[in-house]
């Protein structure tokens, strides 16, 4: 199956559950993937995404920072299986022998992502399943008479 490249277009906060939505936005269209995340892990997103100064690194940080001190980098993340209402994710770090591939939370693997400038992917199946089309996008599944 394809990956399909996302970025992050807003987190928000879910009026019935109370929980933290990330939203991730279709890079080519107008298609969207909510993943709910707990709070200390949408913190790790949001001081990358919002230009906000933390007073020491945060875990991501110290992550990304081994990663690189071994020769490696980070390529992206995957968001390729769900088990009934939870994502799985992961994080693919490439180094002088090959790439390799560590199964993550897609939050940790967001996290890693936004830090590194690598981009994130969504297999195309799940989105396909979860994702939700905007105004300007068109379900091709639904069916207009």
């Amino acid at each position: 199956m394809a990956n399909i490249e996302m970025t992050i277009e807003s987190i928000r906060v879910n009026q019935v559950s109370h929980r933290r939505v990330v939203v991730l936005k279709e890079r080519e269209r107008e298609r969207y993937l909510d993943i709910s995340i707990e709070p200390t892990e949408v913190d790790a997103i949001v001081v990358k995404v919002q230009p906000f100064k933390m007073a020491r690194p945060l875990t991501h940080d110290l992550i990304c920072a081994v990663i690189g001190v071994f020769g490696g980098k980070v390529n992206g993340v995957v968001i390729d299986e769900v088990r009934g209402d939870t994502f799985f994710a992961k994080l693919m770090v490439a180094n002088k022998d090959g790439v390799m591939q560590f199964p993550c939370s897609p939050s940790d693997g967001m996290g890693l992502a936004i830090r590194t400038k690598a981009p994130i992917f969504v297999e195309s199946s799940i989105l396909d399943m979860f994702g939700l089309f905007g105004p300007g996008d068109t379900n091709p599944y639904s069916s207009k008479e």
